[in-house]
């Protein structure tokens, strides 16, 4: 059965794909990639200098098609930078039984998870000689609704260029959530009766609070597993403690990862396979949908 549906904002225009109607903002500069409403594929569907957009529904699988996910990007300052701008659309338009998260459509630097090659030449890299890589964005704009967060996923493995097979950690840091997601103490982990630092995740991950290059974290620590791949990981989140909104935000990814070596949740000999920025799309009541752009988006190594 075809889906029809329509989201009203003033100044749009229309997409439609495989019987799903949408509207989205025109503001963008941005035009958006291919509209999946399956997840029967799962590839970049752009390449631009050393960035790789992905449409990613993983969590997507098994749920009824009334979904769509995309991803556009460009290259920032009309072709004359090697930043680029991001536009990440999602609509799910009701709550699945079973799932938690949905899908993080993402840019990519490097090696990104499930994928054969790289996109730069400088990752995938030993975490000794990973210390200088930072990471920045000038601004976020758009909207959201339900829950979810805008966050860096990176990925750590014992060899490089086979992060399926050998994967040892994942780190997360958010830097924008909506709907309360992730966040202590927020309207949704108050009304589940969970208070304090611990409120906003799985309490028995949490680790503490700690101020790594003048920024306040809660940290959390626990292993991960996957039907879909052979072995567990160390699952790590840098959750800020005064999250940036939309303003500009830069990591240097240094101090964070000397933090985990020195704690023993990853070695120096080990390789830091990507650098991914998106928003992980969360199982919502009522559903969720967003179109964020993110402008000015860089990894220098």
């Amino acid at each position: 059965m075809k889906i029809h549906r329509k989201i009203e904002w003033a100044c749009c225009w229309m997409l439609a794909l495989s019987g799903v109607v949408y509207t989205l903002p025109a503001q963008s500069q941005v035009p958006l990639g291919q509209v999946k409403t399956s997840t029967n594929q799962w590839m970049p569907n752009k390449v631009v200098g050393a960035y790789a957009a992905i449409n990613n529904p993983w969590g997507s699988a098994g749920i009824a098609e009334n979904w769509a996910l995309s991803v556009g990007m460009v290259r920032s300052d009309a072709q004359k930078s090697s930043a680029v701008d991001v536009r990440f659309f999602w609509k799910y338009p009701e709550k699945y039984p079973g799932k938690d998260v949905l899908a993080y459509p993402q840019v990519a630097f490097g090696q990104a998870h499930g994928f054969s090659g790289s996109t730069t030449g400088a990752l995938p890299v030993r975490v000794a000689d990973a210390y200088a890589i930072r990471s920045r964005y000038s601004a976020v704009k758009g909207h959201a609704t339900g829950a979810g967060q805008l966050a860096y996923d990176l990925w750590i493995t014992s060899a490089p260029g086979d992060p399926a097979h050998s994967k040892v950690a994942e780190i997360m840091l958010p830097t924008l959530s909506y709907g309360g997601y992730g966040i202590p103490d927020s309207p949704k982990a108050a009304a589940a009766g969970r208070k304090g630092p611990k409120g906003g995740r799985s309490p028995g991950m949490y680790q503490g609070r700690e101020v790594i290059d003048g920024r306040t974290y809660d940290v959390y620590h626990g292993r991960a597993k996957s039907a879909s791949w052979p072995l567990p990981w160390d699952f790590i989140v840098f959750q800020p403690v005064e999250m940036p909104d939309r303003e500009a935000v830069a990591v240097h990814w240094g101090p964070l990862l000397k933090f985990l070596v020195g704690k023993g949740w990853i070695q120096e000999r080990q390789f830091l396979n990507s650098v991914e920025l998106g928003v992980e799309v969360i199982n919502s009541d009522g559903g969720t949908a967003g179109d964020l752009e993110v402008t000015g988006f860089q990894v220098e190594p």
